[in-house]
């Protein structure tokens, strides 16, 4: 399946990125975002940031939210202890081999991290609204969208 929204000039709506996003994944991914908003915010990032889902796009997410949104510390800590998302990374954890494997690849996506820590975030324009996302958005195209807030996404 060729996944566009990770393109840097996609045209398709951030509505449509996110639906996209939803196919490409596992049922459970949507499944989980149904049951809470703070997971519909994340897959959002995912959109936009133009990452899919694997450990090392997760990865590389993180260092987008935390510095390229305008995530809270409450919405950090809410994020981190909801229940559902609890869920959803134990499940993870337990397919990808454990935490051991997990840290091995965060260390392994370092140069990339620190790439979109130095480069790409500094070039943005404005923070990515990280729960505060309106319809207007949806409907408005991906790439007007990154051109904006100055998103350039990281070639995977």
């Amino acid at each position: 399946m060729i996944i566009e929204y990770i393109n840097q000039d996609c045209s398709m709506t951030l509505e449509e990125g996110l639906e996209e996003y939803y196919r490409s994944n596992i049922p459970e991914v949507k499944q989980y975002a149904d049951k809470t908003s703070l997971l519909v915010d994340h897959d959002l990032t995912h959109v936009i940031f133009g990452l899919g889902t694997s450990i090392e796009e997760e990865s590389l997410l993180d260092t987008w939210t935390l510095r390229g949104t305008d995530i809270t510390w409450k919405q950090i800590y809410n994020y981190t202890f909801d229940y559902e998302f609890k869920k959803l990374i134990k499940s993870i954890v337990k397919d990808e081999g454990g935490w051991f494997k997990l840290i091995g690849v965060v260390i392994k996506c370092m140069p990339r991290k620190l790439k979109i820590h130095f480069n790409r975030i500094p070039k943005m324009k404005k923070k990515w609204p990280f729960s505060n996302v309106t319809k207007d958005m949806m409907t408005r195209p991906i790439n007007e969208l990154r051109k904006e807030y100055g998103i350039e996404v990281i070639s995977y």
